[in-house]
């Protein structure tokens, strides 16, 4: 019975072994003074919330992005920090200083009237009471935006998937071709929506 219970013992271990996956948690923050906020993503999650106040206030959780692998992961990620910086144009740029076979979770907390633009690889994006433009470049995965604004350009596209666009409860038409899915629009509002997904869906809700 020993050998029986010693592969019990150890196929149990392997199983458990990937919720002890390590991760290390990010946060900084930082005075907002008028900068377009740009973040820099390869793989994982971002949602971003318009609060009241003056400061960003950026949340970034890392785990291996193997850590489902039954032998667990080798990452060593313990030299990677958040790297800001103001390029021309005022932009903060924010990304990781290296971001390889790692996932993202992203977690940012600005002012409504920020101006947003996340360039990303695979993953999902969510956004929430932002009241100046949003421009969101997306490999694959999905995307969600919640917002009352009045943009004055509204451009959403899909090569590969879908795209929902709900204004004041109604749904919007959206063009379609045989995969790909988009919707423009202008308006006398102010700043501009843009969202580009290569393969993945688009959803937008304007309360």
């Amino acid at each position: 019975m020993k050998p029986v219970l010693t592969a019990v013992t150890l196929a149990t271990i392997l199983m458990a072994m990937p919720a002890l996956a390590e991760e290390r948690t990010l946060s900084q923050t930082f005075a907002y003074q008028g900068e377009t906020l740009y973040l820099d993503v390869g793989v994982g999650e971002v949602e971003i919330e318009a609060v009241d106040g003056d400061e960003v206030a950026v949340e970034v959780v890392l785990t291996p992005s193997n850590a489902g692998w039954i032998f667990g992961s080798n990452t060593d990620f313990g030299d990677v920090e958040i790297s800001p910086k103001i390029t021309e144009g005022k932009r903060m740029v924010l990304s990781l200083n290296d971001n390889d076979d790692l996932k993202e979770q992203w977690r940012i907390k600005l002012p409504a009237k920020a101006a947003v633009s996340v360039d990303m690889g695979v993953g999902r994006i969510a956004t929430s009471g932002l009241d100046n433009s949003l421009e969101i470049d997306l490999g694959v995965g999905e995307v969600q935006i919640n917002h009352s604004h009045d943009y004055g350009s509204i451009s959403l596209h899909s090569g590969v998937g879908e795209v929902n666009f709900i204004r004041n409860g109604q749904q919007q038409q959206v063009s379609q071709t045989l995969v790909s899915q988009s919707f423009q629009s202008q308006s006398g509002g102010s700043g501009k929506l843009k969202v580009e997904v290569g393969v993945g869906e688009v959803g937008i809700e304007q309360l």
